[in-house]
């Protein structure tokens, strides 16, 4: 800023001396010259060529200094709505130039690909193949032709559907808004019917479980699971074995989705007296453990050593030992009480952050279809920690039994009645058979010949 004050000092200050030199050049031509080279206008100074290059300069050198102190004097804001319609139009003059100038637009040219092409179809059109007619084909190539492609698939018309695709068309319901705590009601008793609900601590209905007792479809009770709407959801059931006490657990459409193992341990030297005295088992301790396996045998859920009808313990993944749930027998009851005059209740308390599939609150109805299962063999769970059949498996394995015996007897009665009236008969026959159709044959006489 000091160097532009002192430029523009020194302009003015030579601005000054010009404009002095000027009016005395002026006056003094005036005096002495009256016409500048023969120019003399009417009423007007008459000026000299000198004088008028001089004015020329200072006039030059005044613009120079005027278009200078707009350079260096700061901007002044405009106010766009005190503009005025001349200088909006000049305004749309000078765009519209600049419009001028401007390049032409260049020409935008589509890539060439398989839409510009070919004419868009609903289905994929099919493989390119030779034409015997139109193609030219020789015989010899068109039969082969004709031939391997009767081996070959067509294409298909749509793509195959993916796993998810199926999951969800033909998938079973889930269970939208799984409690944290689930509350499972055990048989009463009271009849040889078994049934109960799955419910909300609230009291609402989320499963409604009925074991049924049909010989077509297992000699083992089987334990279907249903949602309040009547939707088939799950079904369990014991697997016939000798040896080994396994569960099943499977869909909606019967397909295994995971298992159930139970053990049975028997310590004998200590036994638990609180035991002893209320359910009579004082040979030792029983222990029990189970373990949940995926379809693919991996153990996903196991539980600790746990006694003879305990009233809670902590369900948990293997390895690691992280809870995955806590059931709670509700109240002071025994499994062996028949019909009591209250309800008999469990309780699932899922952990806060379950591990594996059952971080999912969706996916902890394997939890509760385990202990299901637990619930009816306690039932009928004696003293030393083995499983009494139920009345529908005696039923059923006696239907099988007899069924088993009559085919047998029928066997062995149908055996010597033949032997004893179409034995002597059959023989004649058969005989009879081998002389017409098969010719007796030199020095190999028949076996019942002579």
């Amino acid at each position: 800023m000091m160097l532009q004050a002192m430029q523009l000092l020194l302009l003015g200050m030579s601005l000054a001396t010009a404009m002095a030199s000027l009016a005395a050049t002026t006056q003094q031509n005036a005096v002495n010259q009256p016409e500048i080279s023969g120019v003399h206008v009417k009423g007007e100074v008459s000026l000299s060529l000198a004088d008028f290059v001089n004015q020329k300069k200072f006039q030059k050198r005044q613009a120079y200094l005027t278009e200078w102190k707009n350079e260096i004097s700061p901007p002044k804001l405009q106010h766009r709505h005190k503009a005025s319609l001349t200088a909006f139009a000049t305004q749309m003059h000078h765009g519209s130039r600049m419009h001028q100038r401007l390049p032409p637009p260049i020409e935008y040219i589509p890539k060439i690909g398989v839409g510009n092409v070919t004419t868009p179809t609903e289905l994929p059109p099919p493989p390119p193949t030779l034409n015997p007619m139109t193609d030219q084909q020789p015989l010899d190539t068109a039969i082969g032709n004709a031939i391997a492609s009767s081996f070959l698939a067509p294409p298909t018309e749509t793509p195959p559907p993916t796993q998810e695709a199926l999951n969800l068309a033909y998938g079973c319901p889930v269970l939208l808004g799984y409690p944290s705590t689930l509350q499972i009601n055990a048989p009463s008793g009271c009849t040889t019917a078994r049934d109960g609900n799955w419910t909300h601590p609230q009291g609402q209905q989320v499963i409604k479980w009925d074991e049924t007792c049909d010989i077509r479809t297992s000699v083992l009770p089987v334990v279907t699971y249903t949602l309040p709407d009547g939707q088939a959801f799950a079904s369990s059931r014991t697997r016939f074995s000798f040896f080994g006490n396994t569960m099943e657990i499977l869909d909606c459409g019967d397909n295994l989705q995971f298992t159930i193992e139970e053990k049975i341990y028997h310590q004998t030297k200590f036994t638990d007296q609180a035991i002893c005295k209320r359910y009579g088992s004082c040979t030792g301790t029983i222990f029990l453990q189970y373990f949940l396996r995926d379809k693919l045998g991996h153990v996903i859920a196991e539980t600790p050593y746990v006694n003879l009808f305990q009233d809670e313990y902590v369900i948990q993944e293997p390895g690691s030992g992280l809870p995955i749930a806590t059931v709670q027998r509700v109240g002071s009851w025994s499994p062996w009480e028949v019909c009591p005059e209250w309800g008999r209740m469990w309780a699932i308390k899922s952990a806060l952050a379950p591990p594996g599939i059952f971080a999912n609150p969706e996916g902890r109805w394997p939890i509760a279809i385990m202990f299901n299962m637990i619930i009816l063999r306690d039932a009928d769970r004696t003293k030393s920690g083995m499983v009494m059949p139920s009345t529908c498996e005696i039923i059923n394995v006696t239907i099988i039994a007899f069924f088993v015996l009559l085919i047998i007897i029928g066997v062995i009665v149908s055996s010597l009645l033949f032997h004893h009236f179409l034995y002597a008969r059959a023989k004649l026959f058969f005989y009879n058979i081998e002389v017409n159709f098969f010719p007796h044959t030199m020095y190999k006489p028949t076996k019942y010949e002579g």
